[in-house]
């Protein structure tokens, strides 16, 4: 689905006293009373000034952005979610509330860029199968009992959240597969990370400083624990014995402990790794068995030609040209800039990938990214393109190279890092066809395209058919349908008489978005060969149709 926003009927409602917000499942607001927010086209809700009433959402496929703006609602939930998805909260301000927000059976949803204080009890609540959600670069500080808490849930993702000043930083009950990543958990009194009956999570690439204990497992394991910086805990991990795995392979190794001289005082490096001899013994089924020497600073990347570097979701980078070196992150988030016209993004669950470097490159940055090829046809996989937001221009551009439909990834080429995301075109060529493959110089050749709109939207576009001469390479634009018009889900037959000197040919269709602020480089589609004869090689034989020879 493609949505290209420029104009709505705005409604904006004023503050009173008392009362809950409900953004209903048609999109309205009804409450008691009003609140500082804004409705774009029953899909964007905006604060206008601060709200002191608990809001409860029952739409899916909507973003609530706060603009910095304070909600409070004290005794109660500051957001409720219940049985929704594809929520993007964002930006907003929680605070004097009894949770922050709490989801309930909800999925799919994005909570980033908030802010967290003062919250009686907790921060953020996942509970009872709210999968799939990413929260990301919230603040945390300061609430009573919890930072944030997933219960009975999985696939969620915690990324870059700073979880502080709590009894419990980040709690994990009964919740297994999910991601916590380059986190920052710090001085909670009881514990900084609490895992029970929680196994298959990976905890990665977080800092985890100055808590009661650091990490406290219960009945938890086959969790993965790898490139934390645990540093000045009161206990640094505290483990029933459950079995947990505290490192990947030597020499990306394990985790940095702050005690680990302390304790093993004979201990030296193995050679120039980074990396202890002496494994950290943590309990029993407990060890980690490459300690890292210094805190892990993050995914470096190395100075040097093709530098490349493998994300642990299966992105590779490889830079031309790294002059200085720094940190490569790669990120996924629910939300991103509008899609261009003509286009849907490739999964069902809104997926845009943000990759960013510190290190200094020059040159073209190639990448490889791995897709799910689940519900999508051959055809599809074939017309799957990789675009690039142009911070400067506002802009997407078709980066895409190639697919590699057996290997299910794409491959693209860049010059800057920016939001990425793999998209399809909601705009088809169906089918081909041509009148002949061989005719005389000076006959009309004619070709019909069918073009299909798989979108909910209508949507137009341009379609141009190209000739390239066989052994040149060079294809040319030799007609195009202008501003082609069709309604959701429709198609059309369009027909092209063509008049082509003499040589061999090759055929092919592209259908391109009107708009400009889009640059694609793929997505054209074989047609087929024609030879066209010059009149010299016809021979016409007496009660015969012409015949080549």
């Amino acid at each position: 689905m493609s949505i290209f926003v420029f104009a709505f009927n705005v409604n904006t409602i004023k503050a009173q006293s008392g009362g809950t917000i409900y953004i209903n499942p048609d999109g309205s607001i009804s409450s008691p009373v009003t609140a500082n927010i804004t409705i774009s086209n029953n899909e964007t809700y905006t604060f206008t000034g601060d709200n002191y009433f608990p809001i409860v959402v029952n739409r899916s496929n909507i973003v609530v952005n706060g603009k910095g703006y304070t909600l409070q609602a004290p005794e109660g939930k500051g957001f409720c979610l219940t049985g929704v998805s594809n929520v993007t909260i964002e930006n907003t301000a929680v605070t004097s509330s009894s949770w922050g927000i709490f989801l309930y059976s909800s999925s799919d949803n994005d909570l980033s860029h908030n802010n967290f204080t003062g919250d009686s009890r907790y921060g953020i609540e996942l509970d009872y199968f709210s999968d799939n959600n990413i929260v990301s670069n919230n603040n945390v500080v300061a609430n009573g009992e919890v930072g944030i808490e997933l219960c009975s849930c999985s696939g969620n993702v915690l990324s870059g959240d700073n979880v502080a000043n709590v009894k419990i930083g980040i709690c994990l009950d009964s919740s297994s597969d999910n991601v916590l990543s380059s986190n920052n958990v710090t001085e909670n009194s009881w514990y900084g990370i609490l895992l029970s009956y929680s196994s298959g999570n990976v905890l990665s690439g977080s800092s985890v400083n100055a808590n009661g204990d650091g990490v406290l497992l219960s009945s938890s394991s086959s969790n993965m624990i790898y490139h934390n910086n645990f540093i000045n805990n009161a206990e640094q991990v505290t483990s029933d014995g459950s079995p947990n795995t505290w490192n990947i392979v030597y020499p990306s190794g394990g985790n940095y402990w702050s005690d680990y001289q302390a304790r093993y005082s004979n201990a030296t490096e193995i050679d120039g790794s980074g990396i202890w001899n002496k494994p950290y013994v943590i309990s029993v089924n407990n060890t980690d068995c490459y300690p890292l020497m210094r805190p892990w600073m993050g995914p470096l990347t190395q100075t040097g030609e093709n530098v490349t570097i493998t994300d642990a979701s299966g992105i590779s980078l490889t830079f031309s040209n790294v002059t200085s070196k720094g940190m490569t992150t790669v990120s996924e988030t629910r939300s991103g800039p509008n899609l261009p016209s003509g286009f849907e993004l490739a999964s069902e669950t809104p997926t845009y990938i943000d990759i960013r470097s510190t290190a200094n490159y020059t040159g073209t940055i190639q990448l490889i990214v791995a897709y799910d090829n689940a519900g999508l046809s051959l055809d599809e996989e074939g017309s799957l393109c990789l675009l690039r937001w142009n911070e400067t221009t506002q802009q997407w551009n078709d980066i895409t190279t190639r697919v590699d439909t057996i290997s299910d990834v794409i491959y693209a080429e860049t010059t800057s890092l920016s939001t990425f995301a793999l998209m399809l075109p909601s705009v088809t060529v169906s089918s081909t066809e041509l009148s002949t493959q061989k005719l005389t110089e000076g006959s009309d050749l004619y070709v019909t395209v069918t073009v299909t709109n798989h979108s909910n939207y209508t949507e137009t576009f341009n379609v141009t058919i190209y000739a390239a001469q066989q052994n040149r390479g060079i294809s040319t634009p030799i007609c195009t349908f202008t501003n082609v018009t069709l309604q959701a889900g429709a198609s059309t037959l369009l027909t092209a008489g063509l008049s082509l000197g003499q040589g061999s040919y090759d055929l092919s269709v592209k259908v391109s978005p009107t708009q400009d602020w889009i640059t694609l480089s793929s997505g054209i589609i074989p047609i087929g060969a024609v030879f066209v004869a010059p009149i010299a090689l016809f021979r016409l034989w007496s009660g015969h149709r012409p015949v080549l020879v």
